[in-house]
């Protein structure tokens, strides 16, 4: 294969790879969130109403990861439960289309079991409303506002969002995850002890001799936390 040949080929390789990743797959990525039953990325939330039958609770978004309990009881809010929160809602791909609601009480709709609003930064809401469970028994019946058209969704989804304010609030004392932790300073009478992670779960004691550290009893270090 001469010069000339191999350059051609490469020439072609890269167009094939710019289609895929230029026009293929954000196509792709686009049809599938058109899928999605709530038209609102997570990230562009800034404020959640949710009302279920463990009572209404209200959350508003302090920073890009962080979020605070906005109805009583007051405080910060697990910023783990409220992304699971909101994945279950920007996430949701109904099962079935069923049309437009007519008679809301035939699907429990006059009356939601749940009610979840997402509220962008630009005054953009998005209202998902979940009622009684169909006839099939695994999916309960579902539309959102605006919109209005009825949907049949997991059940699962209904489980997700039963949630009081008390289940959604910090219950630690610092809210990270674990694999977000890269240093780890002890300071007592008997002096300061500097943990450092290597990657994954391997932990490494700072000094002039670096040893390597006992990984799970640097995890119970923080894990309570």
């Amino acid at each position: 294969m001469n010069s000339r040949t191999t350059a051609a080929l490469a020439a072609i390789l890269a167009v094939v790879v710019g289609y895929i990743v230029l026009i293929d797959r954000p196509q792709a990525q686009r049809a599938e969130e058109a899928r999605h039953l709530v038209q609102m990325a997570a990230k562009d939330v800034t404020r959640i109403t949710l009302t279920s039958a463990k009572g209404a609770v209200t959350l508003v978004r302090r920073d890009a990861t962080h979020w605070d309990v906005a109805s009583p009881p007051l405080g910060p809010a697990a910023s783990y439960g409220v992304t699971s929160l909101l994945d279950s809602v920007t996430g949701l791909i109904p099962q079935q289309s069923l049309g437009t609601a007519g008679n809301l009480a035939e699907y429990g709709l006059d009356k939601p079991a749940v009610a979840i609003t997402l509220t962008a930064a630009g005054g953009q809401a998005a209202t998902l409303e979940i009622g009684k469970a169909s006839a099939l028994g695994s999916t309960s019946y579902a539309r959102v506002q605006p919109g209005g058209g009825l949907y049949q969704i997991d059940n699962a989804t209904k489980d997700a969002l039963t949630k009081s304010a008390a289940d959604l609030r910090q219950k630690t004392v610092a809210d990270f995850a674990n694999a977000e932790v890269q240093k780890v300073r002890i300071v007592s009478p008997a002096g300061t002890l500097v943990v450092d992670r290597l990657a994954g779960d391997r932990w490494r004691i700072e000094g002039p001799h670096a040893w390597p550290a006992d990984d799970f009893r640097v995890t119970d270090l923080f894990f309570p936390l």
